[in-house]
Order: structure tokens, then sequence, then C-alpha cells
């Protein structure tokens, strides 16, 4: 259904439903300020924007890290630091998250307008687009992979246009400069080429078995699309090395020990979870109830499975199923309702979708609400954190690091500490491993920092043979029983969060 007509009692100048949407988001955020600054590796990410910013220098090794100082660094995220550089520069921490949260804000409010746009029911759409938002929250992260879920939604509808026939390069040249953005964004672009080959081997079998002109035009459309957007992603300070860079990164068998990349943990009292799991469910029941439906075709099967299989192996690709499989649900069960049109509810609903399209309300509350947002990270808290302390390495620890500076020169600290380390000290203080596996690669990871991480036979070996004085650890953390038993390690300082040890003479 085409939103061609609006009803006449509607004042366009109202609120859209989908600001709710980003309403509560923002909401969530400043109820939990410190959860988008949770991730062990957005500190690295904030130092390294101000590096570059400051020096305006991309530099191609590392200077964070004592053991493998210098080494060449393939840093296909500089854009991204680039980017929160400068809003630090701006307004610090707090005006860089509420800007990265007001980004991932988008996502869901883009996932509901495609769904309206599709012609379904708007309880359905705004219900769909709220179940996709809290699965999303699970990695409403201060980090560069909130450009990839958001480039990933839009080039996935745009996709979906050009399959029907709807679009073509030509009206979706814009593609062309957003993938030049997303590969110096993040990493993640290497799935949104991955997505255009997938439609694109979807839809040549389909002229295959047809042959019609109109199905063999969106074939050649499709390749040209991926062409030029494959050929702009070489636009990036490392040229073809990149893909092959990030292709290995994702073969390292070290990765399973991050929960991110592990498969989700259906056991885990996780609210996202289930409503992962509900989607699935979901899903199953659309295409067992209306598989032969006109409005759920090949496209949506394929999608389906193949975004199920990458869900099932990482946790960090279940937002990429949340944004194939919300409108595909949504679509399945309008044409549910749709059987009952006679209803006043499912009429009255479809009419408030075409109704919601044309509103123009957007263009004045939106604007309010990111300068609203925005004003409120200048007062920082109680809805913004400041700094990135008592996530992983307390204040009172920081406080210690500072007044023994000349004591400490080579410390081990475990991943989640790296990146707090690097912000505040780094480079005068540099780190013994941070949760830059990439950089670090699945030799050291699993032969030297797995050792001592986990305490294994080893551990002391590998401690003396990179010469550390120093130890700083999470509170709980299998290496303590044996430190305290173990004379040429004395504790010195010991909070909440973390312990640390001096190397005795």
């Amino acid at each position: 259904m085409n939103a061609t007509s609006s009803s006449p009692s509607v004042n366009p100048w109202l609120p859209p439903l989908v600001i709710f949407l980003l309403l509560g988001h923002l909401l969530l955020m400043m109820i939990r300020p410190e959860y988008p600054l949770g991730d062990p590796g957005t500190p690295w990410h904030f130092k390294w924007g101000q590096v570059l910013v400051e020096d305006k220098v991309l530099y191609r090794y590392d200077f964070f890290s004592h053991t493998l100082d210098g080494k060449e660094w393939v840093n296909y995220q500089w854009l991204f630091q680039v980017f929160v550089g400068i809003t630090q520069a701006i307004g610090a921490i707090p005006f860089t998250t509420a800007v990265l949260m007001l980004i991932y804000g988008c996502i869901p409010v883009l996932l509901c307008q495609r769904i309206m746009k599709e012609g379904c029911h708007a309880g359905l759409a705004l219900g769909f687009s709220a179940l996709g938002w809290f699965v999303l929250t699970m990695h409403s992260l201060a980090r560069p992979h909130i450009f990839t879920y958001l480039f990933f939604g839009i080039l996935l509808e745009r996709l979906y246009r050009i399959y029907e026939g709807k679009a073509t390069l030509r009206s979706s040249w814009w593609l062309v400069p957003m993938m030049m953005v997303w590969t110096n964004f993040h990493g993640g672009f290497s799935v949104g080429l991955f997505l255009i080959g997938v439609v694109f081997w979807v839809a040549l079998p389909r002229w295959f078995l047809n042959k019609t002109p109109e199905h063999w035009a969106v074939v050649k459309e499709l390749f040209w699309v991926g062409f030029a957007c494959g050929m702009v992603s070489l636009i990036n300070p490392y040229g073809w090395n990149l893909h092959f860079h990030i292709l290995k990164f994702l073969e390292l068998k070290c990765l399973a020990n991050w929960e991110e990349f592990a498969s989700p943990d259906f056991y885990s009292p996780s609210g996202n979870i289930r409503g992962y799991e509900l989607m699935i469910l979901g899903v199953l029941s659309v295409f067992f109830w209306c598989g032969k439906s006109k409005r759920l075709n090949e496209l949506d099967f394929v999608l389906i499975l193949v975004f199920l299989h990458f869900s099932l192996q990482s946790t960090r690709h279940v937002n990429l199923f949340v944004l194939v499989a919300a409108p595909v649900l949504a679509r399945g069960f309008d044409e549910l309702l749709r059987k009952k049109e006679d209803w006043y509810i499912v009429k009255r609903g479809h009419e408030m979708s075409r109704d919601q399209l044309l509103l123009k309300g957007g263009r004045i509350f939106f604007p309010l609400i990111v300068i609203g947002y925005l004003w409120l990270s200048f007062k920082g808290e109680p809805f913004f954190e400041e700094d990135f302390y008592d996530q992983n390495l307390s204040l009172e620890s920081a406080e210690f690091i500072e007044e023994h500076r000349d004591r400490i020169k080579r410390p081990f600290n475990t991943d989640n500490v790296g990146g707090a380390l690097i912000y505040y000290f780094g480079p005068d203080l540099k780190v013994f491993f941070d949760d830059r596996a990439d950089f670090y690669w699945q030799e050291f990871v699993t032969d030297v920092y797995f050792p001592v991480r986990f305490a294994k036979e080893e551990w002391s070996k590998i401690l003396e043979e990179y010469q550390v004085d120093t130890l700083i650890l999470p509170k709980k953390n299998p290496l303590n029983p044996l430190l305290n038993v173990t004379p040429v390690w004395q504790v010195v300082h010991e909070d909440d969060l973390n312990i640390i040890y001096f190397k005795t003479d």
C-alpha cells in the first residue's frame, strides 16, 4: 500500500510515532549513562582520536604497547577515531557519547519508517521496531560498530528496492560515497559488500528461471552497485591490503574467547537474548503460515537463513539478523492481519501508517530532541559519564598508578584494563595487552597473553621474559591466588575493582 492520501483529521505537524523510539533509546542511555562506555576497547579509540586530531598524522605503527612497540598496525577504524577526536575537542567524553547514541538511536527509527513504507500496520511497525531496538541495546556502545549497523540497515533497504525494480544505481548513487565512508569507519564494510553479493546471487537465478527483461535489468543494476562499492572500498590508507587483513582477522581462533565473538549464550538470563529468541521463533512462524504470500519472497528466505547462521556463530552478528528479520516479521504478520481488514483496529492501523509517512512534525521535533540531548551532554553528570573510571579501572587504582609512575615501567595488564590505561597514561606508560586482537594476532594471544591471563603453568616465565615489574589485574582473576603465595610479587594496592602487584627485589 502506498502513502497516497492522509486522513483529513490528522494535523500534519504532529510529532511522528517513530520519535518515541528515539526518545526511549535516549532515556535508557541517560538512566544507564555508564553503559555506552562500558566496553574495554572504547577508551583506546578515544585516545587514538585525540592523537590523530592533535598530530594530524595517520600513524602506521603502534606506540601504546611495550610488548610489540613499533609494530606495524592496520588501523582500519581511523576515520571513526578522527570523528571521536573532533567531538571530544568540542565537548569531551559526554558530548562524544551523546553524538554516538543519537546515531545509534536513528537505527530503530529508520527501521520503523521502512516497515511503514512497506504498508504494514502501524502497531506491527512500532512493535517489531521496538523489539529490534531492545535486542540492539546489547551493543549500545560508543564504538565504531555503530556505523556498521546504521549503514547496513540503509544498504539493506535500498537493495530490496533495487531487487524489486523500484530503484536503480542512478537513483542510489549515494550508496557509493556511503561505502567509502563506511570502509574507513569500521571493518564491517565487508558485510556490506557481502550483502550486495548475496542479493546479486539471488537475483541471477531468478532471471535465469524467468528470462524477463525486468529481472535482467535488476541483475545488471546489482552488478554495477557491487562493482562501484567494491572499487570505492579500495579508497583507504591500506588499499586492497585492508580487505585481506580483515579476512585474516576473522579467521583468528582466539576470538572465541571474547563474549561478543562467541556464539549467543541461550542459558544467559539476558533479556536481549530472550528478544533474539523471540525473533527467531517469529520468523519460523511467519514462513510456516505465510510462506506462499506474495509479500514474502525468495530474498527474504535467503537473507534470513544467511544472517541467522552468522548470528548463531557470533553474538556481535545478532544485530545484523535483527535488521534483516524485523521487516520480514512485520510483513508476515501484517498478511495475517489483512484477513481481518474489516476490523476497525486493523483498518485504522493501516491508515495510521500512511498518515505517519506524510507527517511533517519530525522536521521540528527531531532537531529539538537532538539539540536538547546535546545540551544535556554539556551538563555532564548525572546524565552522562565524564570519564572511564570505575568501568574496568577504578579511580583509586588510577591515582595509585599516577603516584608511582616512576616505579611502573613494564606492567602486565588484562585486556579489560588495557584500554583505560592507554587513555589515561599512554603512550608514556605502555601496556602489555589490550583488546586489539588484530594487532597482537593469534600467536601472541594464545602463547603469551592467555597463559598469564588464565594462570597457566608457564605464567611466571613469560613475565620474566618480558621483564614485567607490575601487575594490574581485576579483583577476580585466576592469577591472584598464585600471586598471593608467591614471594616475588607483593600486593601494593587493592580496591573493589583492581589489585596491583609490584615485583620485589
